[in-house]
């Protein structure tokens, strides 16, 4: 399939000059076309032609020591904990930083920090 670009984006892609690539199109050696006025160059001609991809694997099974190897030794891992309320040190005294479980209330709070256009 062809992949038409503006001439700027062509000699860019191709590692030449401008008016090196109006010389090549004036010669007839890059294909281009006019079209609702403006000039497009094929950057990939050839890319019609089927290319030979080798294909691999999509995915590759892990060994039983591989997946043991990942998953490690699972009383060793602490789960997270979500506290209510944090203690943010100041210079004056301890502030509680309420912190909300779910999205919906920070959006809420965020929205009303936004401010309207003006009329």
């Amino acid at each position: 399939m062809s992949c038409w670009v503006v001439p700027s984006l062509a000699a860019e892609y191709l590692g030449i000059t401008l008016e090196d690539l109006q010389g090549r199109i004036s010669g007839g050696t890059i294909p281009s076309k006019h079209d609702h006025g403006f000039l497009f160059v094929d950057v990939a001609p050839h890319s019609s032609q089927p290319r030979q991809v080798q294909e691999g694997p999509t995915y590759v099974e892990l060994s039983a020591d591989e997946i043991e190897a990942l998953r490690g030794d699972e009383s060793e891992v602490e789960e997270p904990v979500m506290e209510e309320s944090v203690l943010e040190e100041t210079e004056d005294d301890a502030v509680p930083i309420t912190l909300r479980p779910d999205w919906t209330g920070v959006r809420q709070t965020t929205g009303q920090l936004r401010r309207r256009p003006a009329a």
